[in-house]
């Protein structure tokens, strides 16, 4: 699965669950997403995503965040919420990507795939 453009939207059985993510690109904005925000600006819609990533930190973090993992065909491989300010976020050995959230923004999200969809 590869994601086009500035920002995609997430699907799930038909329903938009998350109206915008901004794909994370080039070193600077994958290093940084959304550190030292004091909240998400309408700018990066929900969170960012990280294609091709499944690690990450939350060093800088000034909020708690809620971080997904996907496979290659973009079905959810793990949930943590509410990771605190300061770790090492590490995925699943099988993840091929990653989206992180501000913590209680993320929706229920069933164990079904996603679709992404460029918004």
């Amino acid at each position: 699965m590869t994601f086009q453009g500035p920002a995609v939207s997430v699907w799930q059985d038909g329903s938009c669950r998350i109206e915008q993510l901004k794909v994370a690109k080039g070193l600077f904005e994958r290093g940084i997403g959304l550190m030292f925000r004091r909240n998400v600006p309408a700018a990066c819609g929900a969170g960012f995503l990280f294609p091709r990533c499944r690690d990450l930190h939350s060093f800088g973090m000034r909020f708690p965040l809620d971080v997904v993992w996907l496979d290659d065909k973009g079905a959810i491989l793990q949930i943590r919420r509410s990771i605190p300010p300061g770790k090492v976020i590490r995925g699943p050995k099988t993840a091929r990507h990653v989206f992180e959230v501000k913590a209680g923004t993320l929706p229920d999200l069933s164990e079904s795939p996603l679709e992404f969809r460029v918004s």
